[in-house]
């Protein structure tokens, strides 16, 4: 899957050993971004280089109608919003 996103990133979400892995291309390089189930609280790893960076994500609403909708507060000013397996990041 690719999204839209802001104009100048571009974001590719698919599945590796169970674990989904959202990268986010940045020009001149790669952000990879890990998401993970711990303790029944889904966290995003984003690893840098130099460091990694983890943020977690709450759930806004569950599940609406067969949707998953999560919404992260992410470091930096910029909110990701999932809805039905789209990716939406805006800066805030």
């Amino acid at each position: 899957m690719v999204v839209r996103v802001g104009g100048v990133m571009l974001v590719r979400v698919e599945w590796v050993g169970g674990v989904m892995v959202v990268r986010v291309e940045w020009v001149g390089g790669v952000m990879v971004v890990r998401v993970e189930w711990v303790g029944g609280v889904m966290v995003v790893r984003v690893e840098w280089v130099g460091g990694v960076m983890v943020v977690r994500v709450e759930w806004v609403g569950g599940w609406v109608g067969g949707v998953m909708v999560v919404r992260v507060e992410w470091v930096g000013g910029v909110m990701v919003e999932w809805v039905g397996g789209v990716m939406v990041v805006e800066e805030s």
